[in-house]
């Protein structure tokens, strides 16, 4: 006769509360024209290793933000 031990259970989480936030960081989602995204992958694609779109996105937002002088925020090191 085999004996064999269950799984151990994993902690329940809170998947139905509605005040916890699944993500860590901030979102934002926005809509931009088919060459613009035609233009992002081209250039991910040109890229070794190849960064994912929030990788991209939130370096292109912040040399963008730079440029205009908003980025560092003030008082960061």
């Amino acid at each position: 006769m085999s004996l064999t031990m269950a799984e151990p259970k994993k902690p329940k989480t809170n998947k139905g509360d509605r005040n916890a936030s699944r993500h860590v960081q901030p979102r934002k989602s926005f809509h931009a024209s088919q060459e613009l995204f035609d233009a992002l992958q081209t250039y991910q694609d040109s890229l070794k290793p190849t960064p994912n779109d929030s990788e991209c996105l939130r370096t292109a937002l912040e040399e963008f933000l730079e440029k205009r002088g908003f980025w560092p925020p003030k008082g960061s090191k």
